[in-house]
């Protein structure tokens, strides 16, 4: 049985010995010539070299956008009948997912723990005092953690947060070790609410145990569906508290990390640059977090992703809305005149959507938009950071590796060919000298 090398036909068991010659009564199979053998070994070593060089200039430039664009421009701008994520009211009053009319235009485990940077805003997450407001977001109901959440400040209804707070505490008496939570911080900090107390140290707590509830709204979040009642919480939060965003280490990430961990990034500082393809406006319903008119955009990632991003966000730098306003709704911007962005904020869920080839998800981010530029070649506003750019020095330093990569291939290829010539005309030297030996011996004999 002869099984054949992918590469040149080859026989993998016998190699050497030329596969098309069959054989007769008496007859063994031949070597190939050894010419052939160096022809073969010739064209190995230039398709490895050729390999090596293409491999080079890929691993090179495998970080820039504009060398997929060729390759996926077309089907990654095609974002139809898409389905709104906006929230409505159903006839009992209380707040629905479903679809909205638009308003007028007119009008990384470990690491991702320790995202929290030190801040006058909040606590970092290895800190104690988050560790406790964590703990007493989630002896807060539903209800109480929507209280919280939904206070611009410190001073915004400070009766209620501070007798909240107190009757956690007495839940947790009993239950509680003193060494997990410090009952006696948490005491003075409702009793500065109650006297409104405006002091550096009470708003970094209540900013604080406001992140602990907007991630203990993110746990109730359903992944992979529209948008739903248990959403809105962790929904609003995120919308309309970007100092709690800002004051947080966004990372730096792509729609692929996104969709395939979820669980990982939920409630999480994102970086995210794309190109906006389309935008809409919506007009939130009722709510206790006074958020009212929002956008909704949907990017084309400058990753080379298939997959669209959705973001939403409360406002837009003029220059963008103008264009979007500008733009029907049904309509998708092309992505050769699509304006870049820098999306912070954070990651909710995998939103479920209605596309042109059927179901699909995509992934939802709830913030801002920390830069604008005006068009694809416009990146001037994006941050250095959340981009990935070339210079000449760097086009400069590439085609420098490969040269000199190709140099080495060459000669090296050089070097063995000269190695199996002169191999070979030494065998054939001590073939000659053996036959020249054998032939004097018989001639003696015959003497």
């Amino acid at each position: 049985m002869r099984i054949p090398s992918d590469f040149n036909d080859d026989n993998l068991y016998r190699r050497g010995i030329d596969p098309d010659l069959s054989l007769g009564a008496g007859q063994s199979r031949r070597r190939r010539p050894a010419n052939r053998d160096r022809s073969t070994t010739t064209r190995r070593l230039l398709r490895l070299v050729v390999g090596l060089v293409v491999v080079m200039f890929l691993m090179r430039h495998a970080s820039r956008p504009e060398i997929y664009h060729p390759f996926f421009a077309e089907p990654m701008q095609k974002v139809p009948n898409i389905d709104s994520p906006n929230p409505t009211t159903d006839a009992s009053g209380g707040a629905t997912p479903g679809p909205a009319t638009p308003v007028s235009m007119d009008a990384e485990q470990a690491v991702l723990n320790s995202q929290e940077r030190p801040s006058s805003i909040l606590y970092p997450a290895d800190s104690p005092q988050f560790g406790e407001a964590i703990r007493i977001a989630h002896a807060f109901s539903e209800d109480d953690q929507r209280v919280v959440l939904a206070a611009k400040s410190s001073n915004d209804s400070p009766a209620e947060i501070s007798s909240l707070v107190r009757t956690t505490l007495d839940a947790l008496d009993g239950a509680s070790d003193p060494a997990e939570l410090d009952k006696s911080r948490w005491s003075q900090f409702a009793d500065d609410l109650t006297a409104q107390s405006d002091d550096a140290a009470t708003r970094r707590l209540f900013a604080t145990l406001q992140h602990a509830c907007l991630r203990a709204a993110m746990d109730r979040v359903i992944d992979g569906s529209v948008w739903r009642g248990k959403d809105l919480d962790a929904f609003y939060g995120a919308l309309i508290h970007r100092e709690i965003i800002e004051s947080l280490t966004r990372v730096k990430t792509g729609v692929i990390p996104l969709l395939q961990q979820p669980d990982v990034y939920r409630g999480r500082a994102v970086t995210l640059v794309g190109q906006v393809v389309r935008g809409e406006q919506f007009v939130a319903a009722a709510n206790t977090f006074g958020v009212g008119p929002y956008w909704q955009l949907w990017l084309h990632p400058t990753d080379g992703s298939q997959r669209p991003v959705v973001a939403i966000v409360r406002s837009l730098p003029p220059s963008l809305q103008s264009r979007l306003t500008s733009e029907n709704d049904e309509e998708m911007i092309p992505l050769a005149d699509a304006p870049h962005v820098q999306i912070d904020g954070l990651y909710l869920k995998r939103l479920a959507y209605r596309s042109g080839e059927g179901a699909a998800i995509a992934p939802a981010i709830v913030g801002f938009i920390a830069a604008a530029s005006g068009g694809p070649s416009d990146r001037s506003e994006i941050s250095p950071a959340a981009t990935t750019t070339s210079d000449a020095s760097g086009d400069g330093a590439t085609w420098i590796t490969l040269a000199i990569t190709a140099l080495v291939g060459v000669g090296g290829a050089v070097l063995l060919m000269l190695r199996v010539n002169y191999t070979t005309k030494k065998l054939r030297a001590l073939r000659r000298q053996k036959r020249n030996s054998e032939l004097s011996w018989l001639s003696d004999k015959e003497d």
